[in-house]
């Protein structure tokens, strides 16, 4: 690892823990003197079309392949000043449409990129409305590093236009299945996800159109070693505050399987208050930055449990794909036992795919935590906030949410459920 950009305060706060922990040194340099330091590393630069923003992405793909830089067309002396000086690919005014764009790359390119993921990037700033709701999508930065140094197709195709989304399932096709896909298009979550499971591939986000500037240097991360094998560690079973009955409340973080929260859940972790917490994090953190994995498991505390977040592997709704059950719960079970987490987050999920990973996944895997929400209707059923199911020998926890809790909950939360009452129960 060579560059590190800095971003965003968490980014300096991640290079201080790896400067404390693993020695390494680090020099300041702003961003002129950066290009004229590594000029000599790029074969050149591609200019892409701020007409087309998605040649953006085409020029992204370019770069991987070519070793070069992506540049905006009023940028070109600037870099060429700095040592950059040979253009290999003028993007302006080549293509009609993103459509046409993104078939050009992957008819023209996929023979030389990996196959194995595909990113999905935001090209361009803007504000449109969908499901009723306004959003804005914002330029994915931080990331494209990643995309470049893995030599990965670049895209950002709306799985709602039919056009787009053939496009998109053709690419799916061409992939092998357990391939990553590394984000999604706008709000539309539930749509790649979809496609994806039933193309047999799994999601792994990292490129967020929410945060541009989220999860930064993953090509620093990948490279930079921690002392030791990371693993993340069970917490200790505590059985002088177990057994005894009343009130037990754990505190569940969602959304890990988004590399982007696991890197920025820093600041948050710098701030547990000794109580019960899971946190939901992706095994692929794993290979995209080990130390990451290694600092996390270091400071936890005997409070702190790590879970796996959905669908295991990679984010997939196992309910609508069991065909592809067969060759993803393997994968999974691969990655759990590298990682050492032990249990799974499991949306889209019913009984029979819950009873599909307790069959395929035992004994390692000790508990499925299901869905995001609250579920009213099991409760209920069960009096409580787990049941069991069954598969031949093996019967396995299944636990839900109790309430979907956030910051402007938390009057609401706090009335029914006390302090002075959680301390007379023991609540752990």
């Amino acid at each position: 690892p060579r560059l590190y950009v800095i971003f965003k305060d968490v980014d300096a706060w991640w290079l201080s823990k790896a400067t404390k922990d693993l020695g390494v040194r680090i020099k300041f340099v702003g961003l002129d003197e950066s290009v004229r330091l590594f000029a000599l590393h790029a074969a050149g630069y591609v200019v892409y079309d701020p007409l087309l923003p998605d040649t953006m992405n085409v020029g992204t793909t370019l770069c991987g392949i070519y070793d070069a830089v992506l540049v905006h067309p009023s940028w070109t002396g600037w870099l060429e000043r700095l040592g950059v000086t040979r253009k290999l690919f003028d993007l302006r005014g080549n293509f009609s449409n993103r459509v046409s764009a993104y078939t050009w790359a992957f008819e023209n390119l996929w023979d030389r990129v990996d196959h194995t993921k595909l990113a999905v990037a935001s090209p361009e700033y803007r504000t449109y409305s969908r499901y009723g709701r306004t959003f804005t999508s914002n330029i994915q930065v931080a990331c494209r590093d990643y995309a470049v140094a893995l030599r990965l197709l670049t895209v950002y195709l709306d799985p709602l236009n039919p056009e787009e989304r053939q496009l998109l399932e053709r690419i799916f096709d061409a992939m092998p299945n357990n391939s990553r896909v590394l984000g999604w298009h706008g709000e539309d979550e539930g749509e790649y996800v979809s496609i994806a499971s039933r193309h047999g591939k799994v999601v792994t986000v990292m490129m967020h159109h929410f945060g541009p500037a989220n999860f930064a240097n993953p090509t620093f991360w990948m490279h930079l070693k921690p002392p030791e094998d990371p693993k993340y560690p069970l917490p200790p079973v505590r059985p002088e505050v177990l057994g005894r009955g009343g009130i037990y409340i754990t505190f569940y973080i969602t959304d890990g399987d988004n590399l982007q929260w696991d890197h920025d859940m820093l600041a948050l972790w710098q701030k547990r208050a000794g109580i019960p917490v899971a946190w939901t994090v992706s095994p692929f953190l794993l290979e995209v930055a080990p130390y990451m994995v290694y600092y996390y498991a270091k400071t936890m505390s005997e409070h702190d449990t790590f879970v796996c977040g959905p669908s295991g592997a990679g984010y997939i709704y196992p309910a609508s794909s069991k065909g592809y059950l067969d060759q993803y719960l393997p994968f999974t079970l691969h990655h759990l036992q590298k990682s050492g987490l032990r249990i799974v987050e499991v949306l889209g999920y019913d009984d029979d795919a819950g009873a599909r990973y307790a069959s395929q996944l035992s004994p390692w895997l000790l508990a499925i935590k299901r869905d995001y929400n609250e579920l009213p209707g099991l409760f209920k059923v069960h009096g409580q906030s787990f049941y069991f199911i069954s598969s031949g020998n093996v019967t396995l926890p299944v636990l839900f949410g109790a309430l979907h809790f956030r910051s402007s909950d938390l009057q609401t939360f706090a009335a029914p459920v006390s302090y002075t009452h959680l301390r007379a129960h023991e609540t752990v």
